[in-house]
């Protein structure tokens, strides 16, 4: 009967329902974002609107723009609502794949998911993140079905959702020359292909050096986010965003996991994409940072091999514990205890994302613009979140989505330039310009590092 319980949809889809909604309720009390790039994400992509070769833009990538340009229209609500769906739908996808892996109480992917601290807490955000997870995921949702066309198409978007992505493609293509399947094999190459193509006759750069797939032939960084210095940086991180019940319920079930043949083959693109972005970090090469949330694609593999480990415990709790009535109350005991604990650590991990005084100040700089009828077209910011909060629309040109010295400089007389003490900076605005008869300081918010200044350019 209890096994009838474990493999009942009733109880999926509670556990389903029970973390969506931990999900949910963390982005319902989140004012501010993990990154101002999540910002960036829903201006540029509602940009698009107004200025289409934007779609194409090499930082926001365009897989990521192309599903993100509805979503954008209903701002940045719309976007993490778009996300959270994309979120689900990855558990599901994991679900699918999980049980052709030997994961029988399917239950277990939506508690060992859904309850990892970062897949709540980055689950919602419109980073570049859960759109590559996606991809990932659909990728091995097909690769486990043995349909490899799809497969190479959804492996073959990686690179155009996040760069790192190109390895993926590439060892892909060579699982699939190794198999002799040579339709999927070059598939795989599609969609960089055709992005290229089209960027190429739509925005004709001046060189082929100004192409999306240069960039990958331009790996020193700029020494902007520096290196860790350690190969084990993301390890520690890793394991506490996972959470170290999930962790080990992971570690207990590589075993079974192997069990599975050429299928555990699965673990090998999550696997490398962990040390991809250890290696990028540790040599300072593409200006990475060294965000762990750039590794979230890692977390449906922890799902599977954490529900893997479960079964394989309560199996050995079966073979040692024969008594009968023993043996349902201990085994009845060890679920109950696994899906508290694993609860308990979820959601006493997933805080809010509270907006700090940099943040609140761009707030009140966005209500004195409006309290002044200052129109959206006439405005220029340094930082994101002023245009958020101001007008998604302010960013109707190219020019204004990274505003430096040169678009401050060629302002003319009427317009209006928000600086900011962060990015004003690291665009390379010097405050240093606006000195003299040409500019003129409307208002100022905040000191020091959270400092906002609002100013119009009253003469050529």
């Amino acid at each position: 009967m209890m096994e009838n319980l474990f493999k009942s949809r009733g109880l999926y889809w509670a556990v389903f329902v029970a973390g969506l909604a931990l999900m949910v309720s963390v982005w319902a009390r989140s004012s501010g974002t993990p990154v101002d790039d999540e910002i960036t994400h829903v201006i540029a992509a509602r940009a698009v609107w107004n200025y289409p070769p934007l779609i194409l833009d090499i930082w926001m990538r365009v897989a990521n723009t192309v599903i993100w340009a509805v979503p954008s229209l209903f701002g940045l609500t719309g976007m993490r609502l778009f996300t959270v769906i994309l979120s689900a739908a990855t558990v599901l996808l994991t679900t699918d794949t999980a049980q052709r892996l030997g994961v029988r109480w399917l239950f277990l992917i939506p508690l060992m998911l859904f309850f990892q601290t970062w897949y709540v807490m980055l689950g919602f955000p419109a980073s570049k993140s859960v759109p590559f997870m996606f991809y990932m995921v659909l990728g091995t949702y097909f690769w486990v079905r043995d349909r490899y066309g799809a497969a190479s198409l959804a492996f073959g978007v990686l690179p155009l959702s996040r760069h790192e992505g190109i390895l993926l493609t590439g060892l892909w293509f060579l699982y699939m020359l190794y198999r002799r399947e040579w339709r999927a094999a070059w598939l795989a190459w599609l969609p960089t292909a055709l992005y290229n193509l089209i960027f190429l006759i739509w925005l004709q750069p001046a060189s082929l050096d100004g192409l999306p797939f240069a960039v990958y032939l331009r790996p020193q960084g700029s020494g902007y986010y520096g290196s860790s210095g350690s190969f084990f940086y993301f390890v520690p991180q890793v394991i506490a965003a996972v959470g170290i019940p999930i962790s080990v319920f992971a570690l207990c079930g590589l075993p079974a996991m192997l069990r599975n043949g050429a299928k555990a083959l699965i673990l090998v693109p999550p696997a490398v994409y962990f040390l991809i972005h250890t290696l990028i970090y540790l040599f300072g090469l593409f200006d990475s940072g060294g965000y762990l949330m750039f590794l979230l694609a890692m977390a449906p593999a922890f799902a599977i091999l954490a529900a893997l480990g479960v079964q394989s415990l309560y199996g050995l709790i079966a073979r040692y514990v024969s008594v009968p009535h023993i043996s349902k109350i201990g085994r009845a005991a060890f679920m109950l205890a696994v899906i508290e604990i694993v609860a308990f650590v979820g959601i006493s991990t997933a805080t809010p994302y509270i907006r700090n005084d940099f943040e609140q100040n761009a707030e009140k700089v966005a209500d004195w613009l409006h309290k002044n009828n200052i129109a959206p077209v006439r405005v220029y910011s340094t930082y994101v979140w002023v245009s958020m909060l101001f007008d998604y629309s302010v960013i109707d040109r190219p020019e204004k989505k990274y505003v430096d010295e040169k678009v401050a400089r060629n302002l003319k007389p009427g317009e209006v330039l928000v600086w900011d003490a962060k990015y004003g900076v690291e665009q390379k605005v010097p405050l240093e310009i606006f000195d003299g008869p040409a500019w003129r300081k409307l208002a100022e918010f905040g000191t020091d590092r959270t400092r906002i200044i609002v100013f119009e350019r009253v003469q050529p």
